[in-house]
């Protein structure tokens, strides 16, 4: 009998939920061939377990190299030094059982990332990187990012989507005095919670009928940690500043938040910034869109869809923010184009077929 072909998905799945866990999810889940599954959620534990963790996958990826030797690896690709060197042993490990590799990344600056490596570890990263079959990029100006260390490395583009749940909800926003201004994401100092608190307050002091709603769940990075984050943030919302916080939403929930948002804001200043899930989100609501002139954020929220700010900049916020607040003709437009680009190109089916049509590529080549 033939053996089947099978696929080894390595990655996060939720708990926590997160754009990037939701999608590797949505991938395997989706996936009707053979299958099987690494799930590393490595998310707000401490270094020294996410170290043992790391020392458990490698054993891992020798475990399945010898005894299960999958035809071709899906892996998510990690975004630190440890998470790095794991994924390099992954790559190192699976070619030599002749496994095909698809790496996907969900974020950008490829290339900056490998400069940032000590030089013991860049050589040996970009040997193996140059043995990944095919790197699932989120647009397409990102493949020049893999070029610079990799000149043969095959890309293909796997646009990001939006929940589909939100198919099931009937959107149509209500008709109030009050414009509702929302941030919907992981909140932490690079995301630019606090330039969006800074410019609300004084956009509030013009516009007393402005409210900030907030949802998401408090992230540590490079400039803050979570429980900080949490604190500064919550000194923020007093009885009279018009600030709301939801906590994290999901499903409907999230739906009718979004529902009854006017203005969704998300001025990133990320240093490694992708396509995020949530600007394609509150494309499908109807939202006018403003973010950050931030790597490809302007090739994703353009004039049609919203605007973008200077990051870190509250000035620039606080005007392209009141643009729209003075003009209810443009918001009404910029919703509706919203929603149809939103179903027309960030749909689950187009994901789930380019994800397909990469692996069926790849491992029949």
């Amino acid at each position: 009998m033939k053996k089947l072909k099978n696929v080894l998905f390595i990655g996060a799945i939720p708990p926590p939920l997160n754009g990037q866990s939701f999608a590797f999810e949505m991938a395997y889940k989706h996936y009707e061939g053979a299958k099987s599954l690494i799930n590393q959620n490595f998310e707000g534990l401490s270094k020294w377990y996410k170290f043992f963790l790391t020392i458990k996958a490698c054993v891992k990826y020798l475990f399945y190299a010898i005894f299960k030797t999958p035809n071709l690896v899906y892996l998510i690709g990690s975004r630190s030094i440890l998470g790095s060197i794991k994924d390099i042993v992954c790559i190192s490990i699976f070619s030599r059982t002749h496994s095909k590799i698809i790496l996907h990344i969900h974020g950008s600056g490829f290339d900056q990332f490998i400069d940032s490596f000590p030089n013991w570890l860049k050589y040996f990263a970009i040997n193996q990187y140059q043995k990944v079959d095919l790197f699932f990029v989120l647009h397409e100006s990102m493949v020049k990012e893999y070029k610079k260390y990799i000149p043969n490395a095959k890309t293909q583009v796997v646009r990001n989507f939006y929940d589909p749940v939100m198919d099931q909800f009937t959107f149509g926003k209500p008709r109030t005095h009050v414009v509702r201004i929302a941030y919907l994401s992981g909140i932490f100092f690079q995301k630019g919670i606090f330039v969006l608190l800074d410019a609300f307050e004084l956009l509030k002091k013009k516009y007393p009928y402005l409210e900030l709603h907030v949802a998401g769940t408090f992230n540590s990075d490079a400039e803050m940690s979570a429980l900080d984050c949490e604190k500064v943030f919550m000194l923020r919302v007093t009885p009279n500043s018009g600030i709301y916080y939801h906590g994290f939403l999901s499903g409907i929930e999230k739906c009718e938040f979004l529902n009854k948002t006017d203005l969704f804001v998300l001025p990133t200043m990320h240093p490694s910034e992708g396509i995020p899930i949530s600007i394609i989100e509150a494309f499908r609501s109807g939202c006018v869109v403003i973010s950050s002139k931030l790597l490809y954020l302007p090739l994703l929220v353009t004039e049609l869809e919203g605007k973008c700010a200077v990051p870190g900049s509250v000035e620039s916020l606080v005007e392209n923010i009141e643009s729209f607040i003075l003009n209810e003709e443009i918001v009404h437009k910029v919703s509706a184009h919203n929603i149809n680009h939103a179903q027309k190109h960030y749909n689950l089916n187009q994901y789930i077929f380019s994800i397909k049509e990469g692996i069926e590529k790849t491992m029949n080549s």
